[in-house]
């Protein structure tokens, strides 16, 4: 089909075909894509930041920890002796989970009688 002329054309025709017309969808599509762009450099920038962030709060915390009971409490002898204690016993032994019964295997150890949770305040919530 052939084109029209301008002459041919009807007003609202004439407004679409415009050289106005193609300028300013060709600035919307523009921008449109360049939001999106922008908007995708962002978020990987943002998602970035945030992981990285996360994984140096985590470092410094266990860090903090590791320093809180390393001052706190003699660990090493205190770790063998558990795992001297926890190998010698049997499967039967190890199969029973009660807090009366693991109290009653690790009582003798240093430090007396330990607790299921020594530090309240360090358990995951």
């Amino acid at each position: 089909m052939p084109q029209k002329t301008i002459r041919e054309m009807s007003e609202l025709e004439r407004k679409h075909n415009s050289l106005a017309a193609r300028v300013f969808h060709s600035t919307i599509i523009g921008s449109i894509i360049l939001g999106v762009i922008a908007l995708l450099i962002g978020l990987g920038m943002f998602s970035y930041t945030l992981a990285d962030q996360y994984i140096s709060e985590g470092f410094s915390l266990s860090q903090n920890a590791a320093g809180f009971l390393s001052r706190t409490v003699d660990i090493v002898p205190l770790s063998e002796a558990i795992m001297e204690e926890y190998r010698s016993l049997s499967d039967e032994e190890r199969a029973q989970n009660s807090k009366e019964v693991r109290q009653e295997h690790f009582r003798h150890l240093p430090g007396g009688k330990i607790t299921a949770q020594p530090f309240p305040f360090l358990r995951s919530t």
